[in-house]
């Protein structure tokens, strides 16, 4: 549910019948309350910043966006769970088709080849708009650091009992045994 209000929030909502053909830029930044939702749906420490600029326009019957965008956020530390500030550069790029996603009659074990170079990802749209939302969304987590880490963060040195470290737990079971 609170997805679908982030995705109304940032109001990136985009009619067809409103792109020209040399494109039309739409133009995003995060207000108080959409940060706080980004925060509860993210589980990021904070966002102190999320903007950018997309670009729409007619391509191959279809529409592409493409736009930049920055966004400050701070994660906690994979080490100390202090908070770490990230500075976030944002590469949009989309190409949605009308209609829906062709099926793929594959069968069970067959081999499928992914080509991850090839063309941007792509979605589908039925009706006369297209929801920018959920990839503005989905590029900020996808580019974030999935291991932040604050500098000079180490973990510190395992330290084993002196008590335990000539007895394994095999030793033990063996002990449990000649008590019986």
């Amino acid at each position: 549910m609170a997805a679908q209000n982030l995705n109304e929030m940032l109001d990136l909502e985009v009619r067809l019948s409103e792109v020209p053909r040399d494109g039309r830029d739409y133009d995003f930044e995060a207000d108080d309350a959409i940060k706080e939702l980004l925060v509860e749906e993210t589980k990021l420490s904070s966002v102190e910043a999320f903007k950018g600029k997309i670009t729409v326009r007619p391509f191959r019957g279809g529409y592409q966006a493409t736009g930049q965008g920055t966004a400050i956020v701070e994660q906690a530390c994979v080490v100390t769970l202090e908070p770490v500030k990230e500075d976030v550069t944002l590469d949009f790029e989309r190409i949605y088709m009308p209609g829906k996603p062709p099926v793929v009659d594959v069968p069970p074990n067959a081999e499928v080849f992914v080509n991850l170079d090839s063309e941007p990802d792509q979605d589908w749209f039925e009706g006369d708009y297209i929801d920018l939302a959920p990839m503005v969304v989905e590029t900020l987590l996808l580019s974030l650091n999935p291991y932040p880490r604050k500098e000079d963060a180490e973990l510190a040195d395992i330290q084993d009992d002196d008590d335990d470290s000539n007895e394994s737990p095999f030793a033990a079971l063996a002990a449990l045994k000649d008590k019986k």
